[in-house]
């Protein structure tokens, strides 16, 4: 049980790390993609606004999905779900899929940034730490060392579908083996929830 107790810190730290690493990932091979579809600046703006966009279609059921489902499920899934669509958006074969995917990728994004919250919260009550600024601080290492490793892949010309399976891949077995390290916030009981509220 201490054991447990003591791994709910260094637990959410790795989602939040992953959550930053993969974004990052996407990031830093922007130019990769630009130069694979021939995209001029104004095109390539035009498939990135598909990021803010799937963002903030998010944004209205994210809290009730988080309530319903619970942090500590929805954490995992979107971690799983996100590493899953880098790989995609690497292997994208034309404009169509890409911008899908990068809606969807934007989605899960800010899905898995209100959840990790959520669950850092929860553990911060549990453990009587403060700890939020932390957990950001893992996601802007987690970016750092997305560049690094990217830096490594681009020297020794990984494309950029196998570098993405490869980040993809270790994000998801990471967030599952965290996983039980979470706290099981329970799903909501009983009582409906709306997906779209007017502010009080």
């Amino acid at each position: 049980m201490f054991k447990q107790q003591s791994m709910r810190r260094p637990a959410i730290s790795v989602y939040f790390f992953f959550l930053g690493m993969v974004f990052s990932t996407w990031a830093s091979r922007i130019p990769d993609v630009k130069d694979r579809f021939s995209l001029s600046e104004a095109e390539l703006g035009g498939i990135l606004f598909m990021l803010p966009l799937g963002a903030l279609a998010a944004l209205p059921a994210s809290g009730w999905l988080v309530q319903r489902w619970g942090s500590r499920q929805v954490s995992a899934v979107v971690i799983v779900l996100y590493g899953l669509f880098l790989f995609i958006t690497g292997i994208s074969g034309n404009l169509e899929a890409l911008s899908v995917s990068l809606f969807l990728f934007g989605m899960l994004g800010n899905l898995g940034n209100i959840a990790m919250n959520a669950q850092g919260i929860a553990i911060q009550q549990l453990i009587g730490k403060t700890i939020l600024s932390s957990l950001h601080a893992m996601w802007g290492l987690g970016a750092f060392a997305a560049a690094a490793v990217s830096g490594w892949m681009m020297h020794f010309d990984i494309e950029v579908g196998g570098h993405f399976a490869w980040i993809g891949a270790v994000a998801g077995v990471s967030a599952l083996l965290f996983y039980f390290f979470l706290v099981p916030d329970p799903a909501a009981t009983g009582e409906k929830q709306q997906v779209f509220v007017l502010p009080g």
